[in-house]
């Protein structure tokens, strides 16, 4: 079971969607729990919303797996007080129907519930860290809050991974044990990128001689 702070279907498909399909494709059984956090700029009326359950398939064919969405109170700030009681609720019903053996949480609160109930169950947990979180919370007052949880988050996982060895190096740092870390490191699909592609057309337009060495940088460049 994988639990994340953050919309699994319309953000885009990230690590964690990766991983999740392709463990779905060697015949493990996924569930996630998301948050649907382009609730404000999507601007919906509804102040609170409808428990939700997907049949999703994103990046490979055939991987389906479930997603849930439990309730939210649409009101700034409080929808993260109503998730303490919704979320803790779903993550409860999911270890009694799911029986999950691992879970895996990213983010602050919801790994916070779901690594609580982990430990009451005695179910295995991972971190899976692939930004500092803390940093993300759009509110600079709860910041400081955010990073004492990301840290017990960290500091309770059985297992903490990290997408590179800068960010295994900042769990540790947050409290992880070294011999709990590891590195899951950003691949790329040679289905979709073949090896055998000549570069030189694009090396000539762009001035990159044979022998020069080419660093390229993918994703977003937050304030922090």
């Amino acid at each position: 079971m994988i639990v994340q702070d953050t919309d699994w279907i319309k953000r885009n498909p990230i690590q964690h969607n990766h991983l999740a399909e392709r463990m779905v494709k060697r015949g493990h059984e996924i569930r996630v729990i998301d948050y649907e956090i382009l609730w404000r700029e999507e601007g919906e009326k509804e102040l609170i919303s409808k428990r939700q359950v997907f049949w999703v398939s994103r990046i490979l064919e055939d991987a389906y797996h479930i997603v849930i969405r439990p309730r939210i109170l649409k009101v700034p700030l409080l929808d993260y007080f109503s998730m303490l009681y919704t979320y803790n609720t779903e993550i409860k019903r999911q270890i009694r129907e799911f029986s999950p053996d691992v879970i895996m949480g990213d983010g602050i609160l919801t790994p916070y519930l779901a690594f609580r109930l982990a430990r009451k169950y005695k179910i295995k947990t991972v971190y899976y860290c692939i930004d500092v979180d803390y940093k993300l919370v759009p509110y600079w007052f709860l910041q400081p809050v955010g990073k004492m949880i990301e840290s017990k988050n960290i500091r309770n996982a059985d297992l903490v991974l990290s997408i590179n060895e800068g960010l295994r190096e900042y769990t540790i740092r947050m409290g992880a044990k070294p011999e709990k870390t590891k590195v899951i490191r950003a691949g790329v699909d040679f289905t979709k990128f073949n090896q055998g592609i000549d570069g030189q057309e694009i090396r000539k337009k762009y001035g990159i001689e044979k022998n020069d060495k080419v660093l390229f940088f993918v994703g977003w460049l937050y304030h922090f």
